[in-house]
């Protein structure tokens, strides 16, 4: 029996031992099984549905929707099935009317739009663009295509030798994104370095260039998504997200301001912003009390320092608590706001989203009876700790909430502010992290933080500006936030966060903005001298050098750094720190213009050489990152290296002319230029127009009476002045003027024109002074419609202003000078030369 039995035993024994080995090998393989991707597959059948084509393949659908000429919509089912789920990013008005067609093969599909055409490869279902012309410029990989591993979705693409990318909104590194892995998941990271990745604000808008043909792709998925843009391989690239769907937009070019101004339209261009937002700006971490406010303010116009300006961090508040002000040190904002915009200063305070906890306190109580706070999915309200201590988060998913949150910037700025600073809106609390199954409302479908971290602070700030509308109904908001995403160019301005005071970051900081608005968002800049630590007296000069000629222009640092007013840094630097924001506001009606452009057609006015030279190879050079185009007609080139008193400088095609020697260079070319400490390197476009105007010590001190007009002569050229009341709406209206410029360049002559509207901006200017340079001789004759101006000597004009009906020729720097009445209408100018 015992030796029975033990025989049994080990049978049994040796048996289990391989159903356990059977049962591991059945996991593992259900392991990899589940490991891998499932695809389209095959094509089965199509249906076309007024502007759009559904696809029957054996695994899923998938959809194409014809937005506009050059936008095609692409969407890849779930379950079999189309989610269409509601976008918090592009404008319903979008979509156009285009005339397109659908053409069918034995192995494809063809949809032709105007602009490009999308080849659907049937066996298995692959996508790939064509432009008008028939070239490829991008395409599925044939082994992959789109694929989705439980709820993760992801499209993998070619990657052609050539391909470069740019966008993904705001990142480090170089403007092209190849060769790396990118994340897309909003970040408050205080201190970032140059390999930071995510970072404050995610766009999940790319572009691609491929043989010199620029397309685009915005993937309207807002849960956390990542991008592989060849890291590791050189086969492939791909985009994908953890859930939600997969919906993303293509846009043809071929140029890439084709690409910005359609992906724009579909999302939101940024509004005319009020022109006072594009003076200079102070701020720091804090200022307080009511006194030391004033004193700053008393001291940039006793310096004669030009400031629009002046922030108010946390400590303003009472306790933290927002919309709400510290009784002991601002005993009577209402009366100090009023004294402050005496002096001509506008007034913004930081805004968190954090309420505190505290039974009692208006804006929490009102939050508590209106349900406005977001909850866990059991229905228990979310508390996170930030700067007030344990707090209740808005939901701004919710209509009602926005609506409420709206109401309380209403309030305050009735008070007396002129703008607001959302701040930790990722949103950030201590831990960094919401836990993911805190819920929000999502417009009804209710949805975890998974879905709406990303939006979070995009859709604060549809509340603030929606808000801001609604109570002042005729002025213009203007609004700051940290973070955002695609489409919140539409309501905010936005700066780059926590950087660090060193030439690291000011180098940082023009690849960043330049990527910024590469990715639709050009109403961007850093904290100029760094948040935080302390710069040098070089780094300050030349961060406010390059600040002159960023779209927003402010002055920011931490507590307990060293004071970083222009005035801190010793007598040479407050100089240096004068001119060049005095510069700033000379270009007032330049940069104004240059805004108004952006707002019409979505382009940036800050942006790489590559954007206008885009044949040019020279122009996507790393070493050439840091010098950008500001608007049509400068070129600026910041020394962002310590001690270098000098600047390498690649010009693109054309001719273009020193700032600070009046020479001429001929474009595609390197020149190596002097930069001592006072000098920016800038030059100007031969064939451009810059309109001035004389110093002012803030945006509107006086109306704009004596236009001075830079014209770079040498090469024909246009330019259009756009002029309105810096501050209202009424420009949507027609209540705005243009003028516009042309030259006329002939071996003979130079002929200068100029068409104007009538209206009242047009008719405050008195007299324009035409500062031609580039002019090699000195003119025989100068008419203006017909009639001569006499010619009077250097040495006998006044020190400060021509005389009006006089020009006068400086031959050592080549310019001629101009003085006569302005009049709306057409005038016509033109100098005679002696062959």
């Amino acid at each position: 029996m015992f030796e029975f039995g033990s025989s049994i035993k080990n049978r049994i024994i040796r048996f289990l031992k391989f159903a356990n080995l059977v049962l591991a090998f059945l996991l593992i393989s259900l392991t990899i099984y589940a490991d891998q991707y499932e695809f389209l597959g095959d094509y089965q059948s199509h249906q076309v549905n007024e502007n759009s084509v559904l696809l029957q393949a054996e695994n899923n659908v998938i959809k194409l929707t014809v937005i506009s000429e050059a936008i095609i919509r692409i969407q890849v089912g779930k379950e079999n099935k189309i989610l269409d789920i509601p976008s918090y990013a592009v404008n319903p008005s979008a979509k156009q009317e285009t005339n397109w067609t659908l053409n069918e093969e034995k192995l494809k599909l063809l949809l032709t739009l105007p602009e490009g055409q999308v080849v659907i490869h049937k066996n298995p279902i692959r996508l790939q663009f064509l432009d008008e012309k028939g070239n490829e410029i991008d395409a599925d990989d044939p082994g992959f295509g789109h694929g989705w591993d439980g709820k993760e979705i992801r499209v993998w693409k070619k990657l052609h030798p050539d391909l470069k990318f740019f966008g993904l909104g705001e990142k480090t590194g170089p403007l092209d994104k190849r060769g790396n892995h990118w994340v897309n998941w909003n970040t408050d990271f205080w201190a970032y370095d140059d390999r930071q990745d995510p970072l404050y604000v995610s766009i999940p808008f790319l572009i691609g260039l491929h043989e010199g043909r620029a397309y685009g792709i915005f993937f309207d998925n807002s849960y956390r998504s990542t991008y592989n843009l060849g890291a590791g391989n050189n086969r492939l690239y791909s985009f994908g997200a953890e859930d939600g769907e997969m919906d993303y937009y293509f846009i043809f070019g071929p140029q890439i301001k084709d690409v910005i101004s359609r992906y724009t339209l579909l999302t939101g261009r940024m509004p005319l912003p009020p022109k006072w937002s594009l003076g200079y700006q102070q701020c720091r971490w804090s200022y307080y009390p009511e006194y030391e406010v004033l004193d700053l303010a008393k001291n940039f116009r006793q310096r004669q320092i030009p400031a629009d300006v002046i922030y108010l961090d946390f400590h303003h508040m009472d306790e933290y608590k927002v919309f709400t002000w510290n009784k002991e040190r601002f005993p009577d904002p209402e009366r100090m706001l009023a004294e402050l915009k005496r002096m001509g200063f506008k007034v913004i305070p930081i805004i968190d989203p954090g309420i505190k906890i505290e039974p009692g306190y208006t804006v929490h109580d009102e939050g508590m009876g209106g349900d406005h706070f977001i909850t866990f999915q059991d229905g228990q309200l979310y508390q996170g700790a930030v700067w007030p201590g344990w707090c209740y988060f808005p939901d701004f998913s919710k209509a009602s909430t926005r609506e409420w949150w709206g109401k309380w910037y209403g309030q305050m700025k009735d008070q007396g502010v002129s703008g607001f600073w959302n701040d930790m809106n990722e949103p950030a609390v201590w831990g960094k992290e919401l836990p993911y199954p805190v819920l929000f409302d999502d417009e009804g479908q209710k949805s975890t933080i998974k879905k709406m971290h990303n939006v979070y602070a995009h859709l604060e700030a549809q509340a603030t500006y929606e808000g801001l509308r609604k109570h002042s109904l005729n002025e213009r908001p203007f609004i700051l936030t940290r973070s955002g995403w695609a489409g919140t160019q539409k309501y905010a301005a936005k700066w780059t966060g926590d950087n660090i005071a060193n030439f690291k970051h000011l180098r940082m900081s023009v690849q960043m903005c330049l990527g910024l608005g590469l990715s639709g968002v050009p109403f961007v800049g850093p904290d100029i001298g760094g948040f935080v630590g302390s710069p040098t007296p070089e780094l300050f000069a030349r961060w406010v050098q390059l600040g002159v000629f960023m779209p927003f222009f402010r002055n920011h640092t931490s507590r307990g750094t060293e004071d970083q007013e222009p005035w801190t840094f010793g007598e040479h630097i407050e100089e240096i720190a004068r001119g060049y924001i005095s510069l700033r506001y000379q270009l007032m009606p330049y940069i104004y213009s240059a805004f108004r452009d952006c707002a019409i057609n979505g382009v940036p006015m800050m942006r790489p050489l590559f954007l206008d030279y885009q044949d040019d190879e020279k122009t996507y050079s790393s070493e050439y990152q840091y010098q950008f185009l500001f608007g049509e007609n400068i070129l600026v080139a910041p020394v962002v290296e310590e001690n270098r008193p000098y600047k390498k400088v690649y010009l693109p095609e054309g001719q273009w002319l020193d700032k600070w020697t009046e020479k001429v260079h001929q474009g595609k070319t390197e020149v190596i230029v002097d930069a001592p400490l006072g000098v920016l390197p800038a030059f100007f476009r031969v064939g451009g127009f810059v309109p001035n105007r004389d110093r002012i010590q803030y945006v509107d001190e006086f109306p704009l009476t004596e236009l001075i007009v830079d014209v770079f002569s040498g090469a024909d050229g246009e330019y259009t002045l756009y002029l309105d009341d810096g501050l209202s709406f009424d420009f949507e209206k027609g209540v705005f003027d243009e003028i516009k410029f042309e030259q006329i360049n002939q071996e003979a002559s130079l002929e200068i024109l100029s068409q104007s509207s009538n209206r009242q901006w047009a008719k405050s200017i008195k007299s324009v002074v035409y500062k031609i340079h580039n002019v090699k001789n000195a003119p025989a004759e100068v008419t203006v419609d017909n009639y001569k101006i006499k010619l009077i000597e250097e040495a006998l004009v006044s020190p400060k202003k021509l005389q009006m009906d006089l020009f006068k020729y400086n031959a050592e720097k080549k310019i001629c000078e101009i003085k006569i009445p302005f009049k709306t209408g057409k005038q016509v100018i033109v100098l005679k030369f002696e062959l």
